[in-house]
C-alpha cells in the first residue's frame, strides 16, 4: 500500500473509539451523572447527528484548504475532545463536546474514503478500499473488547482517553499524506467545494452511487440494533449466543471485503455491488420466516458477507463519480447520505412496528434493500468512463 493509503486507513479505525470504543462505558457515564436513558442517548444522538449535518460543509473546505489540511485538524480536534471527555464533571459539557467531535468523526470518514486509492486505477482502488474496510470492521470487533477489558479495571474515564490516539495519527497523516494540490486548471476558487459535488450528485451516476450506500447502513443499523431482539423474543437466543453470531457476521464481513478486491478486478463495479446488494438484503425478507434459531444464524451471517462485498465495490464507486473539482465535498454529502441510512432504519423499523411485528418491520428492509438494485444500471453505465491513471507514489516498505 501507498504510505498515504496507510495514514487514511490508521485515520479511519481511530476515529471509530469515539462509538465503538465508548460504547460499553455509557453505563457508567449513565451512573455517574445520574442520568435516565434519554439523557444518556444524548451522547451518542448529538454525536451522529453532527456526523451526519455538519461533516460535508466541513470537508468542502479541504476542496480550498487541501485534504492533509482539514484531515490532520479534524484529528487534532476528535483526540482533544476525547481529552476533555475523560476529565470533565459537567453533563451539558460532555454532551457539548461529544457532539463536537461526532463533527469531526463525519469529516475525517468523508476524507478518507476520498483519499483511499485516490488517482489509482479500478483494481488497485478496490485493493486499498478492501484493506480499509477490513481495517475498519476488525476496529468494530476489537474495541469494544478491549473497552470492556479497561472497564474491568478502571473507570470510564480510561476508555474516554482511548481516543487520544488520534493526535499520533494526525502525525502520520501530516508527514504521509501529500500537500495541498495545485488548482484544477479553469476552477476559481468559488468554483472549489459544494457546488460542483451537489452537480455531480444530481447526474444519473452521482446520483446511483448514493443508493446502495444509503441502502447498506439501512441494512445493517437494522442487523445491530433490531436482529438481536428478534432472535432473543421469537427463537429464544440467550444474549452469548447472539454475541457469538454477530462476532461471526463480522469476520464474514472481513473475510468479504477481502474477496471483493479480488473481484473487482475482474468483474465491473456495478455486478460486484448488485451481488452485495441482493446478498445483504435477501437474507431480511426470509429472516422472520426461518424455522430455527441456527437458520436465523446462517441468514444473519450471510448479510455480513454482503456488507463486506457492498462495503467495498460502493466505495470504488463513489471514487469514480467524485468530480476533479469538489471531489472533499462530494464524499462529505457521500457520508451524510450514507448516515441518512442509519436514521431511516430507526423511522422504517420503528414505524412499522406501530402496526405489524418486529419481523414485518425486518421484511419491509429487506424489500428496500433489494429495490436498491434499480440503481445498478446507471452504475454500470457511468462506470464505462475511462479510469484515471495511476498516480505513482512511494510504497511502505
Amino acid at each position: 500500500m501507498r504510505r498515504a493509503d496507510t495514514a487514511a486507513t490508521l485515520a479511519s479505525v481511530v476515529v471509530l473509539t469515539g462509538v465503538q470504543g465508548i460504547a460499553p462505558a455509557l453505563p457508567q457515564i449513565r451512573d455517574q451523572f445520574g442520568l435516565d436513558d434519554a439523557e444518556t442517548s444524548l451522547l451518542t444522538l448529538g454525536y451522529l447527528i453532527a456526523a451526519a449535518c455538519v461533516a460535508a460543509p466541513i470537508a468542502a473546505l479541504a476542496d480550498r484548504l487541501g485534504e492533509r489540511r482539514v484531515l490532520v485538524t479534524s484529528l487534532v480536534v476528535f483526540g482533544l475532545s476525547g481529552a476533555v471527555v475523560a476529565v470533565t464533571a459537567d453533563f451539558a459539557v460532555l454532551v457539548i463536546v461529544r457532539t463536537v467531535q461526532g463533527a469531526a468523526f463525519g469529516v475525517v470518514l468523508a476524507l478518507t474514503v476520498g483519499l483511499t486509492g485516490k488517482g489509482l486505477d479500478t483494481a488497485l482502488l478496490a485493493r486499498a478500499q478492501s484493506v480499509r474496510v477490513m481495517a475498519m470492521a476488525l476496529a468494530e470487533v476489537v474495541l469494544p473488547i478491549a473497552a470492556g477489558a479497561l472497564l474491568g479495571v478502571a473507570s470510564w474515564r480510561l476508555a474516554a482517553a482511548l481516543q487520544l490516539a488520534a493526535i499520533p495519527v494526525a502525525v502520520v497523516c501530516a508527514v504521509a499524506l501529500p500537500g495541498r494540490p495545485p488548482r484544477t486548471a479553469g476552477a476559481s476558487a468559488g468554483e472549489h467545494g459544494l457546488r460542483p459535488a451537489v452537480a455531480a450528485l444530481r447526474t444519473p451516476f452521482g446520483a446511483a452511487v448514493q443508493v446502495p450506500g444509503y441502502a447498506r447502513f439501512l441494512i445493517k443499523f437494522t442487523l445491530l440494533t433490531y436482529v438481536p431482539l428478534l432472535a432473543a423474543d421469537a427463537f429464544g437466543m440467550s444474549p452469548w449466543s447472539i454475541g457469538v453470531v454477530l462476532s461471526v457476521t463480522a469476520v464474514a464481513s472481513i473475510l468479504a471485503a477481502w474477496l471483493a478486491a479480488a473481484a473487482l478486478a475482474r468483474h465491473s463495479t456495478a455486478r460486484v455491488t448488485l451481488i452485495g446488494l441482493l446478498l445483504a438484503a435477501m437474507p431480511f425478507v426470509v429472516l422472520p420466516a426461518a424455522p430455527a434459531a441456527g437458520y436465523l444464524a446462517v441468514l444473519v451471517v450471510i448479510t455480513g458477507l454482503g456488507d463486506g462485498i457492498l462495503g467495498v465495490a460502493n466505495n470504488v464507486s463513489a471514487s469514480m463519480a467524485a468530480p476533479d473539482v469538489g471531489r472533499s465535498a462530494f464524499f462529505g454529502l457521500t457520508g451524510s447520505i450514507r448516515n441518512l441510512g442509519k436514521f431511516s432504519a430507526l423511522a422504517v423499523v420503528g414505524g412499522t412496528t406501530l402496526v405489524a411485528p418486529l419481523g414485518g418491520a425486518l421484511v419491509l428492509v429487506g424489500v428496500l434493500g433489494v429495490a436498491s438494485t434499480a440503481a445498478v444500471p446507471a452504475i454500470a453505465r457511468g462506470q464505462s468512463r475511462p479510469p484515471p491513471e495511476p498516480t505513482p507514489e512511494r510504497s511502505i516498505e
